[in-house]
């Protein structure tokens, strides 16, 4: 992720279950967070993995989610996009692949402060391809 990498925290985890579908949330946070506190996803790597029961629970996922014209990207997983969110105060670079029913999202928030992310698709490609 380039210099904003070495302020990585380490991951706040929480996982849910609801509809045929179950979900690990990995949030990483840019900067500390004081105890308590949850941490800002509008200053974060947040990892989300979906694995859905079947092909009807994947299709209520409404694939791809929250994205602000999304960009197919060849090459990855059966269905991948890439979109850039950018909202008041921050911008969000977010990357979906679908693997057979599993669905895992990166999404990179960062304040507006902390300007453009450098090649921030491939960089997110070389996360969602780390085992």
């Amino acid at each position: 992720m380039g210099p904003i990498a070495a302020d990585l925290q380490p991951a706040a985890a929480k996982t849910s279950a609801k509809d045929g579908l179950v979900e690990l949330n990995c949030t990483f946070a840019l900067a500390p967070v004081p105890a308590g506190q949850a941490p800002d996803t509008g200053n974060s790597l947040l990892v989300s993995t979906t694995t859905a029961a079947d092909e009807a629970a994947l299709g209520r996922l409404g694939l791809p989610r929250l994205m602000m014209a999304p960009e197919t990207v060849p090459g990855l997983g059966a269905r991948a996009w890439y979109s850039v969110n950018t909202l008041s105060g921050s911008t969000e670079y977010v990357l979906e692949v679908v693997d057979g029913l599993q669905v895992t999202r990166l999404s990179l928030g960062v304040t507006g402060s902390a300007g453009r992310i450098e090649d921030a698709q491939q960089k997110l490609i070389q996360v969602a391809k780390l085992p």
